[in-house]
C-alpha cells in the first residue's frame, strides 16, 4: 500500500519528527494521538477499550514534535479527534466525553452513584498525581530524593483509597 492515504483508516499512524505535516481529518474513525509510555494517553486508551470502540492510533515523538502539535496542545498527549474533526485535550475529559458521547457503548465508565463516582474522580486525581510525581522519578534516574519522597507518599494514599473502594478489582 506504498503511497496509500492512511489518513481515513484504522492504520496506526506516526509522526516521528518535526517534519511531518498533521494528517488529515480521520472523517470515519476516532483517532488517539499519544505516545506508548504516557499512562495519561493509557488512560484514553483504557477508556476507548471499555467502550468497545475503534480508533486510529498516532503514534508522536514527544522528543520531536511538530510546529502543530505545539499549537494545538502545547506538545502534550492524549489528543482525541472526532471524526467531525473536534480535538479533545487531556484524559479526564477524552473519558468523560466517550462516557457522555457513547453512553450506549460497551461498559459505563463511572458508577450511577453520585458518591462511589466521586470515590471514583478522587482515585483518578490520585492516580494522575502518582504518574506526574513518577515521571519526575524516572527523569532523574531515580536520584531526586524529593521525588522518591513524594512518590512514596503518593503511593500510600492511592494504596489507601483503592484499600476502601468498593471495587472488585483492588
Amino acid at each position: 500500500m506504498e503511497g496509500a492515504d492512511l489518513s481515513q483508516t484504522l492504520a496506526p499512524l506516526q509522526i516521528l519528527d518535526k517534519t511531518y505535516a498533521r494528517p488529515p481529518f480521520n472523517k470515519v474513525f476516532l483517532r488517539l494521538y499519544g505516545h506508548h509510555l504516557c499512562p495519561f494517553v493509557e488512560k484514553a486508551r483504557l477508556a476507548l477499550c471499555a467502550k468497545n470502540l475503534l480508533w486510529q492510533d498516532v503514534q508522536v515523538n514527544l522528543e520531536r514534535r511538530t510546529k502543530w502539535h505545539y499549537l494545538l496542545n502545547e506538545g502534550f498527549v492524549p489528543i482525541l479527534e472526532t471524526p467531525s474533526g473536534k480535538t479533545i485535550f487531556e484524559s479526564r475529559i477524552i473519558m468523560d466525553y466517550l462516557e457522555e458521547a457513547y453512553r450506549s457503548c460497551g461498559v459505563r465508565l463511572y458508577s450511577d452513584d453520585v458518591e462511589e463516582r466521586v470515590q471514583q474522580w478522587l482515585l483518578m486525581k490520585v492516580f494522575d498525581d502518582v504518574a506526574s510525581v513518577l515521571f519526575e522519578v524516572i527523569m532523574s534516574h531515580g536520584q531526586s530524593q524529593p521525588g522518591l519522597a513524594k512518590l512514596h507518599k503518593a503511593f500510600g494514599k492511592l494504596e489507601d483509597l483503592l484499600s476502601d473502594s468498593n471495587t472488585p478489582y483492588f
